[in-house]
């Protein structure tokens, strides 16, 4: 016996134990075990420190978990992209000495700018200069409708409300420009056609005819509008499969199924809700300023009447919230909106009160200029400590020198968090957001629940759940129980077969057939890919193609034997004939399988992910591992015949 088959036997008797090795904690459910004694305070076995902390993943439809589709709200994220666009032009403003700039985003994803009249061509050179014409373009003819009027400016925006609720699902801004003049914009051209007529000229007001002086606007391209859709989406689907992996759900899948929805795939999961949460929470964090025009009482007044009209049980989610400031529109001081700081029960966490607070709507600081967050402890109450980048540290210290004196709401998915006086200006760019009283341990969690999603970054959009659907682990049992059995009758046949037409080349066929299955799944355990049900599909495929590549070896032998050479000669011609034509046929193959798992989802990737192992496993089993016993027959037991 040579050395070198000896070699070759040492290494297949690695590959082989190094393959049982990555499967026994599978077989044991060892995962199970560690959880189990680590809940119960009960000791592992020896052998549990010993072997590998990987197992097999098995997919959604094997295993059971949680399958959602989730509505991607792209049009907050882009009214917010142009909030930052406005803040950007009074700041380009004030760079080029153009003083009295202000910019509002009106209906329609466009900003109004107000500037010198004289210094609007410079301002608007400077603008495309900075963004380019692919990105903005710029109008100065007139996209509103502007009311003139005279006296109370209060009275006339609630009279002009009033007359917008006859316009069904109105979708606009109303403002008020100057001391004396009323903006009235409508994101829809039908709408805003309708405008003119319902307006008509009162005693209180009349329509102005021509544009306001020094006046211009800004609007998003429709191309750039396009790619920015499609960024925030994709920036959504990224910040979702991170929480999700920072969660600890192996193998969870997301991808988009259209152009607004993404499918969530999580495999296992114990608490779906929790999951949820997680994933939907946008992480939005903002700094704004507390509008001190309406008193506690007043709005509490305003409130709770508009709750009582509306019958909200709550104002505790964000939709009871959106109809309460759509309801208050005319109520509420111009450019500010209502949001609640809730109080909780200190032991179950539950909310006991809502307080509202009036909240400047614009956020000239927010998370996207986060540089850190962490969890901090003082006086053993945890709270999340922020730390800004430079441009958002001078913004913070801008911001807290402008408003010495009033409160601040440090506001986070629209629910304020804290809302502290500013005593003065604070130019070391750090934050925190106090928690309040209650657990320490319930308190921690919150916090490390915070600092997780701000230091994922902020959803760019936020997520509804479209269809949720929880797969139970029975149904997942039965799908093992018919895809092992699928396995079972394809193996089982494809033996049968080969034994019988080959005999000594069929016994040898099947071992490798066997060798294969096994390195197929260690190789899954090895790279933890999910194992699903189009996966084990791909395994069965796995089994036709490596016995196909036998088939072509053992008939290109047969052709040797039948010329009369001797064993050693059939065996090497019919190896070297027909090893062009399996690496041919197994390479396109695996090249069809890259595609897939590239542009593939869900079930598509599972059986390309098997495919692909399963072809680098054939070749190592059909090929090397039939070929060994081959020369193992040669040399260690030196036939002289070979049976086939």
């Amino acid at each position: 016996m040579s050395s070198s088959w000896k070699f070759k036997l040492f290494g297949f008797l690695a590959v082989f134990l190094l393959a049982i090795y990555l499967l026994v904690p599978s077989v044991l459910g060892l995962k199970e075990q560690k959880r189990l004694a680590k809940k119960e305070g009960h000791e592992l076995p020896w052998y549990a420190e010993l072997l590998s902390d990987k197992e097999l993943n098995l997919g959604l439809d094997l295993r059971g978990g949680l399958y959602l589709e989730m509505n991607v709200g792209t049009d907050d994220a882009l009214k917010h992209q142009v909030d930052f666009m406005a803040s950007d032009v009074e700041r380009l403003a004030e760079g080029e000495d153009i003083k009295g700039t202000k910019a509002s985003q009106i209906a329609g994803l466009k900003i109004r700018v107000t500037t010198d009249a004289e210094k609007i061509d410079a301002l608007t050179s400077r603008l495309i200069d900075y963004y380019g014409n692919q990105i903005i373009t710029i109008d100065r003819d007139p996209q509103e409708l502007y009311l003139e009027y005279k006296g109370d400016g209060e009275m006339v925006r609630k009279q002009a409300y009033s007359l917008l609720e006859s316009i069904q699902d109105f979708n606009g801004e109303l403002q008020m420009v100057g001391n004396s003049t009323i903006a009235i914009s409508a994101a829809d051209p039908e709408q805003q056609a309708l405008l003119p007529n319902l307006f008509a000229e009162k005693d209180a007001w009349q329509i102005r005819e021509q544009s306001l002086e020094g006046v211009f606007y800004v609007s998003l391209s429709e191309a750039y509008v396009k790619k920015l859709t499609k960024d925030i989406i994709e920036q959504a689907a990224k910040s979702v499969r991170n929480r999700i992996n920072r969660y600890g759900v192996a193998e969870s899948s997301v991808s988009r199924q259209s152009s607004d929805r993404l499918v969530v795939e999580l495999p296992g999961v114990k608490e779906p809700q929790a999951v949820i949460d997680l994933i939907r929470r946008t992480g939005k964090l903002e700094f704004r300023i507390v509008d001190e025009r309406l008193g506690t009482a007043e709005l509490n007044a305003l409130v709770n009447d508009k709750a009582s009209e509306l019958k909200l049980e709550n104002v505790y989610d964000a939709e009871s919230v959106n109809l309460i400031n759509d309801a208050l529109k005319a109520e509420l001081p111009d450019q500010s909106e209502v949001a609640f700081r809730y109080t909780r029960d200190d032991r179950t966490g539950k909310i006991l009160r809502a307080s509202p607070f009036l909240l400047e709507k614009r956020a000239e600081v927010t998370g996207d200029m986060l540089d850190n967050a962490s969890v901090q402890v003082q006086n053993n109450l945890p709270y999340v400590s922020m730390a800004f980048n430079k441009a958002g540290a001078k913004k913070f210290g801008d911001l807290t020198k402008d408003n010495v004196g009033k409160a601040l709401a440090i506001v986070l998915d629209g629910v304020v968090m804290s809302a502290p006086n500013i005593r003065s200006a604070i130019y070391g760019g750090q934050a925190q957001i106090e928690l309040g009283y209650g657990r320490y341990e319930d308190l921690h969690k919150e916090a490390s629940d915070l600092v997780l999603i701000l230091k994922e970054g902020a959803l760019p959009a936020s997520l509804s759940v479209a269809t949720q659907n929880l797969i139970g682990p029975t149904l997942g049992q039965e799908s093992i129980d018919a895809g092992i059995r699928s396995l079972i009758i394809a193996a089982g046949g494809v033996l049968l077969f080969m034994l019988f037409y080959y005999r000594v080349g069929g016994l040898i066929s099947n071992l490798a057939l066997l060798f294969n299955v096994l390195l197929v799944f260690a190789g899954l355990t090895l790279f933890q890919a999910s194992l699903t049900l189009p996966g084990m599909a791909g395994i069965v495929l796995t089994l036709g193609m490596a016995v196909d590549a036998n088939v072509i070896i053992f008939e290109r032998m047969r052709e040797e034997r039948h010329m009369g050479h001797d064993a050693a000669s059939i065996v090497e011609s019919g190896y070297g004939n027909a090893l062009s034509a399996i690496l041919d046929s197994n390479i396109t193959t695996f090249i069809s399988g890259l595609v897939l798992f590239e542009f593939g989802t869900g079930p598509i990737k599972g059986f390309a992910t098997t495919l692909m192992l399963g072809i680098l496993t054939t070749l190592f089993t059909a090929v090397l591992f039939t070929r060994f016993c081959y020369d193992g027959l040669l040399h260690g037991v030196k036939i002289k015949k070979i049976w086939i």
